[in-house]
């Protein structure tokens, strides 16, 4: 003799399918989990979008030069026709300009400089000691 104890309780659902408590548990903890999911997903998309720096690309200069003194120096420094910078550039000193058409530079020794340009260092050729002029202009 065969007894069947049953912790189970037995629910009958439409179409005559049969749902036991673990299976109604089972469902409705994926349902959940899909639902968190979703509203997850949501709230990243809705973030992005809400973000107006990152919905529309800002328009920036053209071009942008990073001076960095590493010895004490004299520079000259023109960004589109309009003075920037005249006189001594201390040691550890950073100036970053921003052009959109010609940045003129006048360095006395560019062994004491490092120059960034758009991103990319320059390393000029030649006699570096001696004063030099660098113009940098954007290429369309």
């Amino acid at each position: 003799r065969t007894v069947e104890l049953s912790t189970s309780r037995t629910l009958t659902g439409p179409l005559g399918t049969r749902w036991t408590t673990p299976r109604i548990i089972g469902t409705a903890v994926m349902v959940g989990t899909f639902l968190l999911l979703v509203a997850q997903l949501t709230s990243t998309l809705s973030d992005r979008v809400d973000s107006p720096a990152e919905a529309a690309p800002v328009a920036t200069a053209s071009q942008k030069l990073v001076i960095r003194a590493i010895e004490p120096t004299r520079i000259a420094l023109v960004s589109d026709g309009h003075p920037v910078r005249s006189g001594k550039l201390e040691a550890r000193e950073v100036i970053e300009v921003e052009g959109e058409d010609r940045i003129s530079l006048e360095v006395q020794d560019l062994t004491h400089v490092v120059l960034s340009f758009n991103g990319e260092r320059i390393e000029p050729l030649h006699n570096l000691n001696h004063p030099r002029r660098l113009v940098f202009m954007q290429t369309h």
